[in-house]
């Protein structure tokens, strides 16, 4: 048995105070208060006087002058018409070739630049500015570490440990008091040892089954299958918000694609400004019916590099087949075709069944029979329709330009005559 903790021994002195450690460094110097005001610039010095202009250098000789060329020979009079009208004469001879432009002459020598004036006195320094704020001080250098600690004391010798009492009997359970009134707590008797673990009393009898609650909803008529879902019922059934808010779908936790509480679909976008609102590219690999506008930012184009085609032959007999075609206007059938969405503003353009005759390559038809026009392809064909008129043109100046010639020979030969 453990015997009673002998007294404390007493305290030894305490040790002398450590020698004061190194003083911390000096803190950081503070920032370099602003540069004062930049004084006013002093005046411009006068300007020095230009220099002479050099003189000029001599002009190069001209040029020799080419040969005339040789005069066409004149055509032969023709005869005297009846009655004193005078032949016309034959054709104008073809002008000689243009004697061949006489070199340039040689360029006169550059004069000497004038001399550089002189430079003007420099301007007076402007007064210095007033000095800047003083920056803060540095901020405090750290605690230098502390002095080492004196030495301990010497321990106090230790007391002999009495012997162990011997632990008494456990005391019998008190009687129970009467339910409700508690008595004032005795004082805490020592601690027994503790008693062996009692057997566990036997189970008393289960009690009766609650009534079974009512069934809950079947969890998999709310739940979509990922391999799909059967026997849905549109309207009822269906993915989204019965709120509002928006539906968003994302992919590796972020958004792809945002349906807004109006409707409108954004995809790289959040928010849609219109049923579709794409931010990025969008390739399509079949055909786009719109029955309103298509408005770009840039350009609509279709594919045109050399390198994708082959077979390349330029359009012939443009302008006649330009002449084929009718351009017409016309208001579309909007109550026949109410799917459509046609408006009921006059139309400007062709009969695609009509242009179809002319150049096939223009029109398309689609599944349901119906034909559409791809207007962009008439551009080439007036190009070079444009181009056969142009020569037209061209040859019809050149017959003016003879039947004016005659002309005006006859009036010169009239002239003659009224001599």
């Amino acid at each position: 048995i453990n015997g009673f903790n002998g007294a404390d021994g007493a305290t030894g002195p305490t040790g002398a105070d450590g020698a004061t450690g190194p003083a911390g460094a000096d803190g950081i110097n503070g920032l370099n208060g602003a540069d004062g005001a930049t004084g006013p610039t002093g005046a411009d010095g006068a300007t020095g006087p230009a220099g002479a202009d050099g003189i000029n250098g001599m002009n190069g000789a001209d040029g020799a002058t080419g040969a005339t060329g040789v005069t066409g020979p004149t055509g032969a009079d023709g005869m005297n018409g009846l009655d004193g009208v005078a032949g016309a004469d034959g054709a104008t001879g073809p002008t000689g070739a243009t004697g061949p432009t006489g070199n340039d002459g040689i360029n006169g020598t550059d004069g000497a630049d004038g001399a550089t004036g002189a430079t003007g006195p420099t301007g007076a320094d402007g007064m210095n500015g007033l000095d800047g704020v003083a920056g803060a001080d540095g901020a405090t250098g750290a605690t230098g570490n502390d002095g080492i600690n004196g030495t301990d004391g010497a321990d106090g010798a230790t007391g002999a440990t009495g012997a162990t009492g011997v632990t008494g009997p456990t005391g019998a359970d008190g009687v129970n008091g009467l339910d409700g009134v508690a008595g004032a707590d005795g004082a805490t008797g020592a601690t027994g040892a503790t008693g062996p673990t009692g057997n566990d009393g036997i189970n008393g009898t289960d009690g009766a089954d609650g009534a079974t609650g009512a069934t809950g909803a079947d969890g998999a008529l709310n739940a979509w299958s990922l391999t799909g879902q059967a026997g849905t019922t549109p309207g009822t059934n269906y993915i989204g918000t019965s709120d509002n808010q928006d539906l968003v779908i994302a992919t590796n936790g972020t958004e792809a694609i945002r349906v807004t509480a109006a409707g409108d679909v954004g995809i790289g976008c959040s928010s849609p400004s219109s049923k579709l609102s794409v931010s990025g590219n969008v390739t399509v690999e079949g055909d786009i019916n719109a029955s309103g506008l298509i408005t770009a930012s840039q350009a609509v184009t279709c594919s045109s590099d050399e390198r994708f085609k082959k077979d390349i032959v330029t359009l012939s007999n443009a302008l006649n087949n330009v002449m084929k075609i009718s351009g017409v206007t016309y208001f579309w059938k909007v109550n026949e075709f109410p799917d459509r969405n046609f408006n009921d503003k006059k139309q400007i353009g062709f009969i695609a069944q009509k242009l179809e005759k002319v150049y096939p390559e223009m029109v398309f038809t689609d599944k349901d029979g119906y034909k559409s026009v791809d207007y962009a392809k008439l551009t080439a064909v007036l190009v070079e329709a444009m181009k056969e008129q142009q020569k037209m043109i061209d040859k019809q100046l050149v017959d003016l330009k003879i039947l004016k010639g005659d002309v005006d020979f006859l009036k010169d030969q009239i002239k003659r005559l009224d001599r």
